[in-house]
């Protein structure tokens, strides 16, 4: 079956389906399943016990009755066995299909049957109905994406919302008020504003208000337009100079102003440093005088000399003082010679 733009519900065999078999009645008691005691679907025989059973219930554990599960395999129907269980004809479970069926095809023709209900896959549509019914349905389907025909956008958006969409698009065609011509929504400012040729624009030297192409073709090449132009310009110019000139002045002052300050901060760095200089002066001479201090402080403090003491005192004083003597003695001779 060729794929479909919409959805089935999964095809399942009428619960019962024994309900649904319409003659050979005494074939039936054949097929049960072994396990739930309806018609098979999708029958398998187990090769051990040799009982007949669902698909689905051929898998499970126990049986309806308790019966644990044979360890035996299963197969599927012989050719002969599937040409017998064919004795069985049943209806189709479609509303409308008035189909009688064959027991072995019966899944089959449920696939297939054009009675079988169909649901629209598109998100949020409930829309559900027979195959040529949906076919139909699909193509005007209000939950159907479509995709935004506009150059550039191509936006998703559900077939309900395409007018809106359309109608709001950025990417629209549309067309320029003035001119005339074919352009996208989104450009539109930048069209009236660059491109245009019938919008008014003003000479930027003269101020007169002139259409695009006309200022384009004709305008600019204007020689009254030009002279005022090239006087524009010149005024200009001058302007700048002047403008040049007041940087330069302004510069050089600042450079003065510079300088000066320059100069005075080396004067207070030199008074800085003389004033540096006196100090350490000062405190060698501090320092002195501290000194001269602390020594007649330590001969006062000290202790009295004995007799003996005293008297080995003054020998030294005698020999220092001789010495001295004989000192200036040798030397007043050397100068006489």
């Amino acid at each position: 079956m060729n794929q479909v733009p919409f959805t089935s519900e999964k095809v399942n065999f009428p619960n019962p389906l024994k309900d649904y078999v319409v003659s050979n009645k005494s074939v039936l008691d054949n097929f049960l399943c072994h396990n739930c005691k309806d018609l098979a679907n999708d029958p398998l025989i187990c090769d051990k016990c040799k009982n007949l059973f669902c698909k689905e219930c051929a898998g499970k554990n126990n049986d309806s009755n308790g019966h644990e599960k044979c360890d035996g395999t299963f197969r599927s129907l012989t050719f002969k066995e599937k040409e017998f269980s064919d004795l069985i004809k049943l209806k189709c479970k479609y509303k409308g299909c008035e189909k009688i069926i064959n027991y072995s095809k019966y899944k089959k023709h449920l696939e297939k049957c054009e009675f079988r209900i169909y649901h629209c896959s598109n998100q949020d549509c409930t829309e559900s109905g027979l195959f040529e019914y949906m076919i139909a349905h699909y193509e005007d389907c209000l939950y159907k994406l479509k995709q935004c025909p506009n150059l550039n956008c191509g936006k998703l958006f559900n077939y309900y919302q395409k007018d809106e969409h359309l109608k709001n698009c950025e990417f629209r065609p549309i067309e320029c008020s003035k001119c005339k011509t074919k352009i996208i929504f989104k450009n539109k400012e930048n069209h009236l504003k660059e491109d245009c040729p019938e919008v008014l624009i003003g000479c930027e030297f003269c101020g007169q208000k002139v259409k695009r192409k006309d200022y384009i073709e004709n305008h600019a090449k204007d020689a009254s337009c030009l002279k005022k132009a090239l006087g524009e310009l010149n005024k200009k110019s001058d302007e700048d100079m002047k403008k040049k000139n007041s940087q330069i002045e302004n510069l050089e002052q600042f450079i003065n102003e510079l300088q000066k300050k320059l100069k005075e901060d080396d004067e207070k760095i030199n008074n800085l440093t003389r004033w540096k200089n006196m100090l350490q002066q000062k405190m060698e001479e501090v320092q002195h005088i501290v000194k001269d201090i602390d020594i007649e402080k330590n001969e006062k403090e000290a202790p009295p000399l004995s007799v003996k003491n005293k008297i080995e005192k003054v020998e030294d004083e005698n020999i220092y003082m001789k010495t001295d003597s004989n000192f200036y003695k040798k030397k007043g001779n050397k100068g006489n010679k």
